[in-house]
């Protein structure tokens, strides 16, 4: 008898007990239409207890030698947006940022897509069915990469600019690892662009839109 009033009062409060683990629901951002940093809910304050989820898309847009200097967040997946993604001239990525008449480059309307592919390559690498959490390195890119989104037919109030890693005071979700990610060398290893991608672009047909 004994030995069952003590399992019974395990059994109450083990059930009375915090769920540790609980999954918290993602906030509504501040603004659903913004993508500023100050427009998301979820920032490097509070990003730590909303990782590693699978309704959300985590993206970092740095460069990879700054992902490699500097450390990244486990879950993300590195898609750099100069040069990849968007470029303010040249044909090196698949979209151009351009500055046209009432609109501001890198705002909402000011990107063109370079190439056929343009816009399978951004709805291969982004899904659509999922939140998306975007870091950069000053925040900035995380704006202009929401908006190109926006502009293509993604849904802001699912795009959430997290902020910028060199700005931030206070990243608890950071990892930092500097000089030890490649055996002592922070260089980018040459066979980095292509293991870091979910997209096989060689099969791509790559055709330039125009000049």
């Amino acid at each position: 008898m004994k030995k069952f009033i003590i399992l019974f009062i395990l059994l109450f409060l083990t059930s009375c007990a915090p769920r540790r683990n609980e999954i918290k629901e993602i906030p509504i951002k501040i603004n659903p239409n913004g993508l500023d940093v100050s427009d998301s809910s979820i920032t490097t304050l509070n990003l730590d207890d909303y990782l590693l989820r699978d309704d959300v898309f985590y993206c970092d847009l740095r460069y990879y030698s700054w992902v490699l200097k500097d450390g990244y967040i486990p879950g993300f997946t590195f898609v750099p947006y100069y040069n990849f993604i968007s470029a303010r001239s040249g044909i090196n990525a698949f979209f151009r940022q351009e500055k046209k008449e009432g609109i501001n480059e890198g705002d909402i309307g000011s990107y063109r897509p370079l190439y056929q592919e343009s816009i399978y390559v951004l709805n291969s690498l982004f899904p659509k069915d999922k939140k998306i959490f975007l870091i950069s390195q000053s925040g900035l890119e995380s704006y202009y990469m929401g908006a190109l989104l926006t502009q293509f037919g993604y849904d802001s109030s699912k795009i959430y600019n997290v902020g910028g890693v060199s700005v931030s005071t206070n990243f608890p979700a950071y990892v930092k690892v500097g000089n030890n990610f490649v055996k002592g060398n922070n260089t980018i290893p040459s066979d980095v662009n292509g293991s870091l991608f979910e997209v096989d672009f060689t099969k791509l047909d790559i055709t330039l839109i125009e000049e």
